[in-house]
């Protein structure tokens, strides 16, 4: 998990605005990039981990068959005999190695759906194609009831908001918009100071890209 400073600036309101702002088509690659910085492993984990492995090798005098394998991918698991039989690719090397476990753990994340107390209005429901909520600026759900009657979703807008939309880093943020929204005024001032991390071009660079390159 990547939590340097630079990265951190992912996890600002200044970010989540001008991501909002982008088409889909950019936010999609997008996301998929910074995967890592906010779903790999910390540093005091791994820290963990070796130091635990260490004193098991080294410090407990016990004989302990202990090996990491890493950038292996899983061609075959079968379960035979009371165990786990695994047959993978070595990526370093390119053999390929079989391996028997009495446990196999699947780390495969998760998938978002929409919660059955939502199944009534389903089909009123402003989805994209894979079935995920159009969320507005204000994190309220697109649907097809009353402008006033709105639906409000946190932790579902990683697609629309980014990556920091899932994270605890902005709640108070997230939920001063969302009171701001509901109480139709600014209750809580959102004004932001200039941030020094560029995100977005300037207008007049924009422009001035345009008419270089309908020039050339």
């Amino acid at each position: 998990m990547d939590d340097s400073p630079f990265t951190d600036e992912f996890f600002t309101p200044q970010y989540v605005e001008r991501f909002h702002a982008l088409p889909r088509s950019r936010k999609l690659p997008t996301v998929a990039q910074q995967k890592l910085a906010g779903d790999g492993i910390s540093a005091s984990t791994l820290r963990a981990i070796y130091q635990k492995s260490y004193a098991l090798r080294h410090l407990s005098g016990q004989e302990h068959d202990l090996a990491f394998l890493p950038h292996r991918e899983v061609l075959d698991l079968r379960h035979e005999g009371g165990e786990f039989r695994l047959v993978m690719r070595n990526g370093f090397d390119g053999s390929v190695e079989m391996v028997s476990a009495d446990a196999v753990v699947l780390a495969t994340g998760y998938v978002f759906t929409v919660p059955e107390f939502l199944a009534p209005l389903g089909e009123r429901l402003d989805l994209d194609e894979r079935g995920l909520y159009q969320l507005r600026e204000d994190f309220s759900v697109g649907w097809d009831g009353p402008e006033a009657a709105r639906i409000f979703a946190l932790n579902a807008g990683r697609h629309s908001h980014g990556i920091a939309e899932p994270q605890l880093s902005l709640m108070a943020w997230r939920s001063a918009v969302i009171v701001n929204a509901l109480l139709e005024r600014e209750h809580f001032d959102l004004a932001l100071r200039p941030s020094a991390v560029k995100w977005v071009s300037d207008s007049a660079d924009v422009l001035s890209q345009r008419a270089q390159g309908s020039a050339l």
